[in-house]
């Protein structure tokens, strides 16, 4: 865990970090079926969101894609089955 922790902080400057999650918004074609309102947000257009682990060597380590509609950060992690397990 120590090395980890080294390799975080030379990567970004945090101290003490074990791990790193985030969501995002990943920017998609407007879908061509009626399903399209699923994908839409009005400010960034049509778009998924996904939940990414990154390891300190900067590699996903996992990622959760899949949830319809906007959805904030706290419901996709509240889903995502690494919350689930710890």
């Amino acid at each position: 865990m120590s090395i980890v922790m080294e390799e975080f902080k030379n990567w970004c400057g945090f101290l003490s970090l074990q791990g790193a999650i985030d969501g995002t918004h990943i920017s998609i074609v407007k879908p061509l079926s009626n399903i399209e309102d699923y994908y839409y947000h009005k400010t960034s257009g049509y778009n998924v969101v996904a939940q990414v682990v990154v390891h300190c060597n900067k590699i996903f380590i996992y990622v959760f894609v899949g949830l319809l509609r906007i959805v904030n950060d706290s419901r996709v992690l509240h889903r995502f089955f690494l919350y689930k397990n710890a």
